[in-house]
C-alpha cells in the first residue's frame, strides 16, 4: 500500500512518513472487511487494516440507495509514538468521498502535545 494514502486514511499525514524513514510503500499484514447488507444499506461488522505502522479499525455504514458513506477510522499506533493520529470521518458520496479529522479529538490531541512541549515530563 503507499504510504501516502494510509496517512489520508489514518489520520498520521505528516507523522507516518517519518515513521517508515521516508519509504514510498507500507506492508500490509493483514485485513479483515465484513459488511452486513440489508436493504441496500451495508453496515461494518469487522474492518481492520494491520501494517508495521498502524493498525486501522473501522465502523459505520454504506448506503448503495443513496450511496453514501458514514464511516469512522480509528488509527491505534504500532512501535513508534505517532501521537497525532486520530479517529477520521469518511463522509458523502461514493464517487467523491470526505476525509476529515474528528475535531474534538483533534483539538484533544493538541492540547496533549502542547502540554508535553510546555511541561515536559522525564521518564
Amino acid at each position: 500500500m503507499r504510504n501516502e494514502g494510509l496517512g489520508y486514511v489514518s489520520g498520521l499525514i505528516s507523522g507516518i512518513g517519518e515513521a517508515m524513514s521516508g519509504k514510498d510503500w507500507v506492508t500490509v499484514d493483514r485485513t479483515a472487511n465484513d459488511f452486513l447488507f440489508e436493504k441496500g444499506v451495508g453496515t461494518s461488522r469487522v474492518n481492520l487494516l494491520s501494517t508495521g505502522v498502524v493498525i486501522l479499525t473501522a465502523e459505520g455504514d454504506i448506503n448503495l440507495g443513496t450511496e453514501e458513506y458514514k464511516i469512522k477510522i480509528k488509527p491505534r499506533p504500532r512501535g513508534s509514538d505517532l501521537s497525532l493520529a486520530v479517529l477520521v470521518h469518511i463522509r458523502g458520496l461514493l464517487g467523491d468521498p470526505s476525509l476529515l479529522p474528528d475535531p474534538l479529538g483533534t483539538l484533544a490531541k493538541i492540547g496533549s502535545f502542547l502540554d508535553n512541549i510546555v511541561f515536559p515530563r522525564r521518564h
